[in-house]
């Protein structure tokens, strides 16, 4: 039900920004920003079950707690990132749009490094 609540704002918000843009963009970039925002907040309980759940899940199968939050943490990252360079796009700043996902990429590889040193530490051990 949030999805359809996030979609109505989003689509109102949107009309809201048709009729502003041609004569204050400004205002329009700001009602995209509350209207983003507003549409993201409805989710927000959506998101703690799914965090619930997945920790449940992690627990139940004897994964390490810092692998599953590594995993957590590259979730909202990426979530974060997605929505910074939207927002960025939608105010016609496509070239920092770019710099957040590149930004995110950088910040993912650098969450994923001990997980991939962990990996590999443990094939060498296999082979050897």
């Amino acid at each position: 039900m949030n999805a359809i609540y996030a979609s109505l704002i989003c689509v109102a918000g949107a009309l809201i920004c048709c009729i502003l843009r041609p004569t204050r963009p400004e205002l329009a970039t700001g009602v995209a920003l509350a209207a983003g925002t507003a549409a993201l907040m409805t989710g927000m309980g959506d998101l703690r079950q799914a965090v619930g759940q997945v920790s449940q899940i992690a627990q139940t199968a004897g994964l390490e707690s810092a692998h599953w939050q590594t995993l957590l943490k590259a979730c909202g990252l990426s979530l974060i990132g997605e929505f910074a360079g939207q927002i960025c796009a939608d105010a016609g700043e496509s070239a920092l749009a770019g710099r957040i996902r590149l930004a995110l990429r950088l910040a993912l590889l650098a969450l994923a490094a001990p997980l991939m040193a962990e990996v590999f530490s443990g094939c060498v051990s296999l082979i050897g």
